[in-house]
């Protein structure tokens, strides 16, 4: 914890505080316009993926697009591991770095990682997909619609509680000696008592951007209209970018807010995780 000599008081990071859900939004955002440059750099990679996806929706290829859409996934997921660092890094300080941030997110430690990453999109998909599945097992002609619809809901339900549970598992990987099975684990006894409220904050992020990412797409319907595709691809592909930090910036503020909440978690405590 950084102290003041002249004033001799303790001097906290603000994300490294009990927040309120509007204090932790406006932290979000705070931090995502003051470190936007490297931000968006450390999520330049998502570009020809989301590119090469649209562009294989609009040629027809769907072999193009499931490639698209599998890299998209994993970059994803690596420029998520990394603007958990970056934003780690601003809150103690520190100058954030494309290449620290990428160094540091994988030291030592990739096919753990990625292992971990693995078994997140296992739970997370397949849970959803097993509670539709046994929601329509044994549905005959007649009432089949309304299986369908239970199905649908129970899936969306599903969804909606193991995400909660588990959405603290990348920050965890990043800044603790947890992996796998107790990453996530530990990702939800963190959550314990907050998971509405903590995916209402990552639901509220989602809100913005889509409203934000409104503009981008309005320009490339325009330019579809006048067919220019590919222009309209490449406006789309760049914006995505721009916007992807905010998910994981919600997710590392809600972990900091967790551990503060129930450990105490200060500058020294970051400070520390990020030197691990």
């Amino acid at each position: 914890m950084r102290v003041d000599e002249d004033v001799q008081t303790v001097v906290q990071p603000r994300a490294l505080i009990e927040h309120t859900l509007g204090s932790i939004v406006r932290q979000v955002f705070g931090l995502f316009f003051q470190n936007f440059k490297v931000l968006f750099l450390i999520s330049l990679p998502l570009v020809p993926l989301r590119y090469l996806e649209l562009h294989g929706e609009h040629a027809g290829s769907a072999l193009l697009r499931m490639a698209g859409l599998a890299g998209y996934a994993v970059a994803s997921f690596l420029t998520w591991m990394a603007v958990t660092v970056a934003v780690s890094d601003a809150c103690v300080g520190n100058q954030p770095s494309v290449a620290r941030a990428y160094r540091r997110a994988f030291s030592r430690r990739s096919p753990r990682v990625l292992a971990t990453y693995a078994l997140f999109i296992a739970v997370v998909c397949a849970a959803p997909l097993a509670a539709y599945a046994l929601a329509n097992t044994g549905a005959d002609a007649g009432p089949a619609r309304g299986a369908m619809t239970a199905g649908m809901l129970l899936s969306v339900a599903v969804s909606v509680i193991v995400f909660a549970w588990y959405m603290l598992t990348l920050p965890v990987v990043v800044l603790e000696r947890y992996w796998g099975r107790h990453a996530m684990s530990r990702s939800r006894v963190l959550g314990e008592g907050y998971y509405l409220r903590n995916l209402t904050v990552l639901l509220f992020c989602m809100a913005v951007v889509l409203v934000l990412h409104s503009v981008p797409v309005a320009l490339a319907e325009s330019l579809m209209l006048a067919g220019n595709t590919a222009t309209a691809d490449s406006v789309l592909s760049l914006a995505t970018p721009a916007f992807a930090p905010l998910y994981a910036i919600a997710a590392v503020l809600v972990y900091y807010d967790m551990r503060v909440r129930k450990e105490a978690y200060d500058l020294d405590g970051l400070t520390a995780d990020l030197n691990l």
